[in-house]
Formats: C-alpha cells, structure tokens, sequence
C-alpha cells in the first residue's frame, strides 16, 4: 500500500518518525481548553440574520407541503 504524501515528507513517515510519546500532558491540557473555550463561544453566538430567513423560508415551505400532502 503507497503512503500518501504532503509535499516532500510522506504523511506517514511523518507519523512514524513522531514515534508513540505524543504530545506533553500540559500541551494536550492547553490546547483541549483553548478549543472549548473557542467553541463556547461559537455556540453562544446569535445566528446570523441570514441563516435565520433561510431556515423560516425552509421550514415554510415544509409547512406547505405537509398541508398539501394531507389534503
């Protein structure tokens, strides 16, 4: 099986040569608490106005055809 490559360095090879220690306990610490942090606030944030008319306008038109079906 060929190894898939990024530029210059094989993609696996990369992986390999990083070997099993993985990454220091307080880096892999930080970094989960920066991305909550950063997707809290992604979830706080109101929808925009846009995405809001697009799902009214979606959910009218399944209110349509949900009352054209019945009939």
């Amino acid at each position: 099986m060929k190894a898939n490559s990024f530029g210059d360095r094989n993609v696996d090879e990369g992986a390999e040569s990083f070997g099993e220690a993985g990454l220091d306990p307080n880096v892999q610490d930080a970094i989960g608490k920066a991305l909550k942090a950063h997707f809290q606030d992604l979830m706080q944030a109101p929808l925009p106005d846009r995405l809001l008319v697009l799902l009214a306008e979606l959910q009218a038109k399944e209110n349509d055809q949900s009352a054209s079906q019945g009939n």
